[in-house]
This record gives C-alpha cells, sequence and structure tokens, in this order.
C-alpha cells in the first residue's frame, strides 16, 4: 500500500493522483489472508482464557495487527479524482452496500481494544504514551482565527441526531496533539450511532459535514496512509453539498474552511 501511495502521489506540493492498476490477485490474497489469521486469533483470544491469550505480548500483537489492518482498510480507496469518490460518485442516491466499507470493517478491528488494558505498560507501546504526553507538533486546528463566528453554526448541528458526534468532533477542535487527533478520530468511528451511520450512508448534510470536518482536521497531518481518503472523499463531499444543498447559506459558510484545506493540499 505505501507503493501504491508512492505511485499516487507524488512529492510535489500541487500532486494530482495518477491511475495505477487495481489491486492484482497477490496482493488481495495477502490481504484475505492476513484478516483471515487476525480474526481467527482475535475470536480465540476473546473465548480462550488460557495464558496464552492472556500473555501480554499476544495483546500487544493483536493491538498492533488491528491498527495495520485499519491504516490498510482506511487507506485504500479506488476513486482517482473526486467524482469517482464518495459521495459524489452515485449522486444524490443513497449509498450502495460497498460504500463506507472502512467504517464497518474499522469497527470490527476496534473489538480488539478490549484485550488492551494492559498495554500502557508493556515496554513497546509505553512509547505510545509518553509520545502523546510529549507531541506538541503543530498542525492546521480549529480556532477563532480559522472558524470564528461559523464555529456558532457547526454547533447548532448539536440540536440533530449528530449531537453526540459533533460534541466529540469539538472536544478535539482545538488540539494540536497529533495522536490525539487521531485516537480521537478512531474513537469516533467505533462509537459512531446507528442513526449517524444510517443518515450519513443517505447522504444527509450534517452528518456528512461532521464528518468532513473530520478530515479536514485529519488532512494536515503528513501521515501517508490519511493522505488519499481524506483528501479525495473530502474534495468530493465538499463538492456534492454544494452541488446539492448550496442554496443553503449557512451550509455554504461552513464549507469554507474545509475547502480551502483539501483543495489547497493537492
Amino acid at each position: 500500500m505505501h507503493d501504491r501511495h508512492n505511485l499516487l502521489w507524488s512529492n510535489s506540493l500541487i500532486s494530482r493522483p495518477r491511475r495505477i492498476p487495481s489491486l492484482s490477485e497477490h496482493e488481495i490474497g495477502h490481504w484475505y489472508l492476513a484478516t483471515s489469521c487476525f480474526n481467527t486469533d482475535l475470536r480465540l483470544a476473546l473465548t480462550n482464557t488460557t495464558n496464552q491469550y492472556s500473555d501480554i505480548r499476544q495483546q500487544a500483537a493483536l493491538c498492533a495487527t488491528s491498527v495495520l489492518l485499519v491504516a490498510l482498510t482506511f487507506c485504500y480507496i479506488e476513486a482517482r479524482t473526486p467524482e469517482e469518490a464518495w459521495p459524489l460518485a452515485g449522486g444524490p442516491s443513497p449509498s450502495t452496500p460497498e460504500d463506507l466499507q472502512w467504517i464497518r470493517m474499522s469497527n470490527g478491528k476496534l473489538s480488539a481494544q478490549t484485550l488492551t488494558r494492559g498495554l500502557a505498560t508493556d515496554s513497546v507501546f509505553r512509547h505510545l504514551v509518553l509520545m502523546d504526553e510529549q507531541d506538541k507538533s503543530t498542525f492546521p486546528s480549529y480556532n477563532t482565527t480559522v472558524l470564528g463566528t461559523e464555529c456558532e453554526c457547526f454547533l447548532e448541528l448539536e440540536q440533530f441526531l449528530c449531537g453526540p458526534e459533533v460534541e466529540a468532533l469539538m472536544r478535539i477542535a482545538n488540539s494540536d496533539c497529533v495522536i490525539t487527533i487521531i485516537f480521537s478520530f478512531w474513537s469516533f468511528v467505533g462509537g459512531m450511532t446507528v442513526d449517524f451511520e444510517y443518515y450519513l450512508r443517505h447522504k444527509k448534510p450534517a452528518e456528512l459535514l461532521v464528518l468532513l470536518y473530520w478530515y479536514t482536521k485529519l488532512n494536515p497531518i503528513p501521515l501517508w496512509w490519511l493522505k488519499a481518503r481524506t483528501t479525495l472523499e473530502g474534495q468530493a463531499i465538499c463538492i456534492y453539498l454544494d452541488r446539492y444543498h448550496g442554496h443553503d447559506l449557512r451550509l455554504k459558510k461552513l464549507l469554507r474552511w474545509p475547502a480551502s484545506v483539501l483543495f489547497g493540499s493537492t
């Protein structure tokens, strides 16, 4: 996937995605085997109380594998232009079962969290805890100079079914800690309510806007596996909302900041 990323995006700041071949049978085979082995071990770990699966090293291996598979699922996107990406592809019709598969697959991998109670003291994972405490890297974040009075309009979304999701987003609105932002995003994905996911799949503007703001928050972070989806699907959401809901002046105002970040990143 990293090789594909390098083929797809050049190092140029004004790079555009290039067309590359679809996944080969060889690549699909590796992906399937990795997922199958992980699911087998995870199922055994959740149902087996033997020492083999209570060992901190087994927990660490499962947790690390789940993180890699989540990243793999998130980074692979077949679209090469915003017009080919969800939700723009297919127009205003509800999403197909194949759309947003990364959310469902990621939720499954997040079940490994139940096995990670002691990882904060593990020799490997302890470094992540320390990094979380020390990371002062600065990236574009929500603050008065970015959103200004638009923040009040965004907070009005809490009146809708996506209230909890907006609340989760606003908790890291002014954060510039990379690890906190990424962990919070996956917590948002794992805690997504049934109603929110339903309306997101039906391309409702409020839910699309929440996901768009998450993408915009993630996009400037220089992690290669975040780049393609946050850029292409983020741009597609911007275009979709402007094309089908552009009559809503409040919504158009809320699109200014995401559009400036996402279209300025390619």
